[in-house]
């Protein structure tokens, strides 16, 4: 089992992990599935940029964890928000937590200095891996989703890093190291847990 920066021809197997988050949950808002084109043009349009991180268990994806800008205004420059999705096979062993880290340092190294995640509340799963890695609650939308005949709550969740005095431009994924990038997967890959 690996972490490795995701490709375009992982698409479509990432899009069989994201889609029964949208049938069957409120964890996306989305209420359609994509086509494994438009899916594969998202992921091109995140990957170019930000940090798109999968896992890899003898050939098969088992999860997969991006950031990904926050807002669109200039001054948001240096937020971004992060994603995780795993295979419901996969949850319980690790491989988020891995995720995410790995995303995360990344995202540090190109001087992101506020991460979020966006929760559809009730999620405990989600809530505690964002504790876990330093996130504090910064508000919570009320009934700001609607799906499944249903409101649905969004919980906001931030982190601050950096220092405020010497903030450093973004630096795109493709400007960072590959050695670093190289370094960091496989820091949190040894990080997995492999007992099923």
């Amino acid at each position: 089992m690996k972490l490795r920066m995701a490709k375009l021809t992982d698409s479509a197997e990432i899009l069989d992990i994201y889609k029964p988050y949208i049938l069957s949950t409120t964890v996306t808002f989305e209420y359609d599935v994509p086509t494994v084109a438009d899916f594969t043009e998202r992921v091109k349009n995140i990957s170019s940029k930000y940090p798109y991180v999968v896992c890899e268990d003898d050939g098969r994806l088992l999860g997969y964890c991006y950031g990904t800008r926050f807002m669109q205004r200039a001054a948001f420059g240096l937020d971004a928000e992060l994603s995780v999705y795993l295979k419901e096979s996969a949850r319980g062993r690790g491989i988020g937590t891995a995720l995410y880290g790995a995303v995360i340092e990344i995202l540090e190294e190109m001087n992101i200095r506020n991460m979020y995640g966006l929760i559809a509340y009730p999620n405990e799963a989600s809530v505690k891996l964002h504790e876990e890695y330093g996130f504090n609650m910064a508000g919570v939308l009320k009934k700001t989703g609607y799906k499944f005949g249903r409101w649905i709550d969004l919980m906001y969740f931030e982190r601050h890093i950096g220092d405020d005095k010497n903030v450093s431009g973004l630096k795109y994924i493709d400007e960072i190291d590959g050695k670093t990038i190289a370094h960091i997967l496989t820091k949190y890959s040894k990080n997995l847990n492999f007992s099923d």
